[in-house]
């Protein structure tokens, strides 16, 4: 099975809608719908958005995840999905 190459086309920072999650201690993670990575996190609504508005999301993340190593995982998965 090949897997290709995942190509992000460039998105407009204002077109992103970065869903932010809660965590336990009261801070708020800022995830980017595109990368997923976790963008920033902070107590404060403010914070997360100049995080947001510096993120370059190239989808390098993806692309590593979607690579099968030679042991035949993705990414840096334990298990072979």
């Amino acid at each position: 099975m090949e897997i290709l190459p995942l190509l992000m086309p460039p998105v407009s920072r204002r077109q992103i809608d970065y869903p932010h999650r809660t965590n336990k201690d009261g801070t708020i993670d800022s995830i980017c719908p595109l990368c997923f990575m976790t963008v920033g996190t902070s107590t404060w609504e403010s914070d997360l958005a100049r995080m947001e508005a510096v993120h370059v999301c190239k989808g390098e993340r993806l692309k590593y995840l979607a690579t099968p190593k030679a042991d035949g995982n993705l990414g840096n998965s334990k298990t072979n999905i």
